[in-house]
C-alpha cells in the first residue's frame, strides 16, 4: 500500500479539530489548542495521509529536537479504512522518514473509561501501538483530565522521556 504525506497549510491544521472531536475524546482539543500552538510556531507539523489518492488520515507531529526525540501528537486513520492496515503503515512511514528518532506520544489510561465500551476501545489502541513496535513506559502521566501512559519506538529513552513530561508539564505529572 503507497501512502502519501502531505502537509497542511494552517487552515487546514485549524480545521483538523472537527476531526480531533470525531476521532478522540473531547478533552483532547484542549490538546490540540496546545499542539496548534506549535505547528503556528513551526514546533510541530500537521499532516494529511493519502491513499490512492483519497484521503486516509492525519499525524500531528513535533519536530525531532537536539536529542532526536519527535512527539507524535495525534494519528487517526478514517472510519471507512480501519481495520485495513493504513494506521499501521503510516507508523511504518513515519519511522522510516525518521529513521534515528526516538518516537514518543500518550495513550489513554483504560482505568480511567467511562464505561466498557470506551475501556475496550482504550486497550486496543495499546495493544495496536505494542503490534507497530512501541513499548508502554513503567510511567502515568497525570494532567488536568488526562490519565495517560506513555509509549515509545525506544524504551531505552524512557528516562528522557520522563523528564521532557516534567519539565514541560510540572514535576507532579509524572507517577508511577
Amino acid at each position: 500500500m503507497e501512502l502519501t504525506f502531505k502537509r497542511m497549510r494552517l487552515p487546514g491544521a485549524l480545521a483538523l479539530c472537527r476531526d480531533i472531536v470525531r476521532d478522540f475524546h473531547a478533552y483532547e482539543l484542549k490538546g490540540y489548542a496546545y499542539a496548534l500552538a506549535e505547528i503556528v510556531t513551526r514546533k510541530a507539523i500537521a499532516i494529511t495521509v493519502f491513499s490512492g489518492g483519497r484521503r486516509c488520515g492525519y499525524l500531528v507531529h513535533g519536530l525531532p529536537d537536539g536529542q532526536g526525540m519527535l512527539r507524535i501528537m495525534y494519528l487517526a486513520t478514517e472510519q471507512r479504512v480501519r481495520g485495513h492496515g493504513i494506521g499501521a503503515a503510516i507508523l511504518q512511514k513515519f519511522c522510516r522518514d525518521y529513521p534515528h528518532a526516538t518516537l514518543y506520544f500518550e495513550v489513554e489510561d483504560p482505568a480511567f473509561a467511562q464505561d466498557e465500551q470506551e475501556r475496550q476501545l482504550m486497550e486496543h489502541r495499546i495493544g495496536f501501538y505494542r503490534r507497530c513496535g512501541f513499548s508502554l513506559l513503567d510511567f502515568k502521566l497525570t494532567a488536568g483530565p488526562w490519565h495517560l501512559f506513555c509509549m515509545t519506538n525506544n524504551p531505552a529513552a524512557a528516562g528522557q522521556i520522563e523528564q521532557r513530561y516534567r519539565s514541560g508539564w510540572g514535576q507532579d505529572v509524572v507517577s508511577r
